[in-house]
């Protein structure tokens, strides 16, 4: 009788609960796969002309020798924001993390992260290869630095290593 009630209380992993978390992450993938398709063919560029023209509308130019829409605040909390995907800030939170997880002795997390951000970048790289025109020669340059028709190296790497 104390078996049964021991067996109760002893935590059984849920075989149904893992395999519906697996299919909602491939399905999830797929449609990653397709809009990031989409997009890549140029379906979504009449979206990307609409959403200048109406920044330019309702906020305007900076000034007239500039692209930038919005007063200069406005400008300058982007270049704030955009600076968290640049490298020397990544770089100083990545090293503060490794130093984390080795002090903590979670080699397991250190590694994954390395790994991680390592592959995210091998990945931006390889899509800015694909995507892009006119790279710099400048590794560091090609994955941390905004060109205009490659995809956005400060948003990618931004978004890998704060994910």
């Amino acid at each position: 009788m104390s078996e049964d009630i021991s067996y109760k209380h002893k935590s059984v992993f849920n075989y149904e609960a893992d395999r519906q978390r697996k299919y909602k992450a491939v399905i999830i993938f797929i449609l990653c796969l397709l809009i990031f398709s989409i997009t890549a063919m140029g379906f979504t560029d009449w979206l990307s002309s609409l959403t200048s023209s109406f920044l330019e509308q309702n906020l305007g130019f900076t000034n007239k020798w500039t692209k930038y829409y919005g007063p200069d605040w406005f400008v300058h909390l982007n270049g704030d924001i955009s600076a968290l995907g640049g490298f020397p800030l990544l770089s100083i939170f990545l090293l503060l993390t490794l130093i984390y997880y080795k002090v903590k002795k979670e080699s397991r997390r250190l590694w994954r992260l390395f790994f991680v951000v390592t592959g995210g970048g091998l990945l931006t790289l390889g899509a800015k290869s694909i995507f892009g025109d006119g790279l710099p020669d400048d590794l560091l340059g090609i994955l941390f630095n905004s060109i205009e028709p490659s995809p956005s190296g400060h948003t990618a790497m931004g978004t890998i290593f704060y994910a």
